[in-house]
């Protein structure tokens, strides 16, 4: 076998694990999210939205930026695996302590008054998530997604699992309990993994790759603190201007907007190893897929905006309940910005994968800025929807920023996507008018993507 088809192939069953990964990792997800919404108060569930959105800011800082770097080293040279992940888990070893202090007074200055016994199990927690989420990307690099995918799967497994088995009333002692058990057993397992592996073999903590970890995973830092305060500074915002529930009833609806942008984000864990070897040893290959990848995220993004953007009531009720259908134009202006985000995980993962994660950098850099502008004065005067115009202009202006990254490229023209834009119109026009229900409506877009993705396998030939 060629080595083109044995990439193909590979592009396919990688895909295939990672995609089935995601949807089971976040229908579970979404399940537990539902469940919690249900049998608790909006209140309550945006309390918990906040503290794990602090955990997630503090889990990040802990990776200080290491993974895209790990998935970058590894998918160019594979013997790297060992000495990296060793050196990565030593460093976040010594920056626990850092990461616990953080996390204690980023509780008090918020005034969040949070049991002592909860915040501890939250931050052990954080460790192991991060350092499950070093060997997990260490797998990707090596596009072995059979395994990170498992381990992913497992961890959600766990968390809904010990979910449903505790019955703690206090819901952050239920969640932060089942937080630290599913990410500490399914990092042993992971570590147990590469063991077996022998990947670990004379494998030993060295200054100087120590050095070269810090230096070179800098800029993915950067991008990560401007990412997190471009992602998560709303959640601030309303907590503070509006209260919990109001940004219940936000984040409620953001979960389901970030449970789709599973798909561009599931594509990018093949599409980065791909990318860094292709741009080095077949720039024709690299834009190849990036046309085809371009094209099939586009069009799937505009039918998903146009699908939510017209059924967004029916979503809600089906999903959350009449208590939360007030909050269906949320929905409405949220849907908006999957086609946006779609295109820009795309372009992130290439500017990466070219080594031009500068431009990614400033790219987040400036949509931060001018979210965080319109975001305060939005919100103050608007509330929740002032909030949702900053989020839809902020990745605008990411769009705009990265897309310069890629304009000496030449690796996509405007008469490539005509047909599509033109369906797209159509699509959006007759659910303007017509006002199909929900499953005429999803009939419709099915049928329409099923078309042309079909039409885009075979132009680019992927299937044999």
């Amino acid at each position: 076998m060629s080595k083109t088809l044995d990439d193909k192939r590979k592009f396919l069953i990688n895909n295939v694990f990672i995609f089935t990964n995601r949807i089971f990792s976040k229908v579970i997800t979404l399940l537990i999210f539902l469940f919690i919404a249900r049998k608790y108060s909006v209140a309550e569930f945006g309390e918990l939205i906040f503290i794990i959105t602090l955990t997630n800011i503090f889990s990040f800082i802990l990776d200080f930026g290491s993974s895209n770097l790990v998935v970058r080293e590894i998918a160019v040279d594979n013997k790297r695996q060992s000495s990296l992940l060793t050196n990565i888990l030593a460093i976040k070893i010594v920056f626990i302590n850092i990461i616990v202090i953080g996390f204690f007074i980023a509780l008090k200055t918020l005034s969040i008054n949070l049991d002592f016994k909860v915040m501890v199990i939250f931050s052990i927690g954080i460790f192991f998530e991060s350092a499950l989420m070093s060997v997990v990307k260490s797998f990707e690099g090596l596009e072995r997604m059979n395994i990170s995918s498992l381990l992913v799967m497992l961890e959600r497994i766990l968390i809904a699992s010990t979910m449903i088995v505790l019955s703690h009333e206090n819901l952050l002692m239920r969640y932060s309990i089942s937080y630290l058990i599913s990410n500490s057993i399914t990092f042993i397992i992971a570590i147990v993994i590469v063991t077996l592996n022998k990947n670990f073999e004379n494998s030993k903590i060295n200054l100087n790759e120590v050095k070269y970890v810090l230096t070179n995973s800098f800029v993915f830092f950067l991008f990560g603190i401007s990412s997190i305060i471009y992602n998560r500074t709303d959640t601030f915002f309303l907590q503070q201007l509006n209260g919990s529930e109001q940004l219940g009833f936000y984040r409620a609806n953001l979960q389901l907007i970030e449970s789709i942008y599973f798909i561009p984000m599931s594509l990018g864990v093949s599409i980065l190893p791909m990318f860094s070897r292709f741009y080095y040893y077949s720039f024709d290959k690299f834009k190849s897929f990036f046309k085809m990848i371009f094209l099939g995220l586009f069009f799937l993004g505009a039918c998903i905006t146009i699908f939510v953007l017209f059924n967004s009531e029916v979503i809600i009720k089906i999903l959350y309940g009449d208590k939360f259908i007030i909050s269906s134009n949320i929905l409405k202006y949220l849907s908006l910005t999957i086609i946006i985000f779609f295109i820009n995980s795309l372009i992130g993962n290439t500017l990466i994968a070219i080594k031009k994660e500068k431009q990614q950098f400033i790219s987040m850099l400036f949509g931060t800025i001018i979210k965080l502008v319109l975001l305060y004065v939005l919100t103050l005067y608007y509330g929740v929807l002032g909030t949702c115009v900053s989020v839809i202009v902020g990745e605008v202006v990411i769009l705009i920023f990265q897309s310069i990254g890629l304009k000496n490229l030449n690796i996509m023209k405007i008469h490539e996507f005509k047909v599509y834009l033109f369906t797209i119109l159509i699509l959006f026009t007759f659910h303007f008018f017509v006002k199909p229900n929900l499953i005429f409506s999803f009939s419709i877009i099915s049928l329409s993507l099923i078309f042309f993705l079909r039409k885009l396998i075979h132009d680019y030939k992927l299937l044999i």
